[in-house]
């Protein structure tokens, strides 16, 4: 979130932390609660509330003319397409966490010494003691249509692939074909029918079948409500790194594909910088 409040440049003028978050509410006035919205208007006001959010970065800075900034980051960052409803209830709509301080900080807030992630990144691929090939020929996929559009190739991941795994199960089991809720992951899902119990779709074809959803996607402007082409661009997203893969078949005979990636891509705002026109 962004804040911006002029002054005389000689003015010795402090910027309240009450006022740009009052000024980022504000815009409740206007949201529409319990459904995706079209635009987003109200985007300051849905990330200070975003459910999912849960640490927060501070910084001020003033130019010579005399203009304040603040701007405030979020991780896990929100205003993500098709989880709105979920994150921003209206006031009362979901009990306050306890606050919990894993992490020591000194009182200027200036260092921070974090706590050594859980998520650790799997960088080898290649090795087929950690991967099987069916995953290991999605990532290869994954990466030749990335590489058309300027973004960095994925790795997978151990906690990923087990997310993907464990989602296409329960789709399998369920008979269902939706995406998961309140996820952490973003994630791309394919189906097929097959009356052989073993059956794997083709990697290759599942991969075309989302990137050719390129067809239906506008560059170079940020997308209004539902995304057309989202699976496209969660796979090119220039921003994600890691990617899971998981196979769930029905008794019917149904073969779903999941998977998931992190950090999840489909952020509204942040399109045109992470969908790029195809350069090779």
């Amino acid at each position: 979130n962004i804040f911006c409040s002029w002054s005389s440049p000689n003015a010795n003028v402090v910027i309240t932390g009450r006022e740009p978050v009052e000024n980022w509410y504000s815009e409740e006035n206007t949201h529409v609660y319990g459904k995706e919205p079209a635009t987003l208007k109200t985007g300051h006001f849905t990330q200070v509330v975003w459910r999912d959010s849960r640490e927060l970065g501070v910084g001020v800075a003033r130019n010579r003319s005399g203009q304040v900034f603040v701007v405030a980051n979020y991780d896990p960052p929100g205003n993500y397409i098709g989880s709105f409803a979920k994150n921003v209830p209206p006031p009362g709509g979901f009990e306050i966490p306890k606050i919990i301080v894993d992490r020591p900080l000194i009182d200027d807030c200036k260092v921070i010494t974090p706590k050594p992630e859980k998520h650790v990144r799997i960088v080898d691929e290649n090795d087929p003691d950690q991967f099987d090939e069916f995953s290991r020929a999605m990532l290869r996929h994954h990466n030749e249509y990335r590489r058309r559009h300027g973004a960095p190739d994925l790795v997978l991941h151990k906690e990923l692939l087990r997310d993907a795994q464990q989602w296409a199960e329960i789709l399998a089991r369920d008979d269902r074909f939706t995406y998961r809720q309140n996820s952490k992951y973003g994630e791309n899902l394919y189906c097929l029918w097959s009356s052989d119990r073993h059956a794997k779709p083709n990697p290759r074809d599942v991969c075309r079948s989302w990137y050719e959803e390129v067809k239906q996607y506008a560059f170079a402007v940020e997308p209004r409500g539902v995304i057309k082409g989202g699976q496209f661009t969660q796979m090119v997203w220039k921003g994600t790194r890691e990617l899971g893969v998981g196979v769930g078949q029905t008794r019917s005979g149904k073969v779903i594909v999941v998977c998931t990636y992190y950090p999840r891509g489909n952020v509204l705002g942040q399109f045109v910088a992470n969908v790029q026109k195809k350069t090779i």
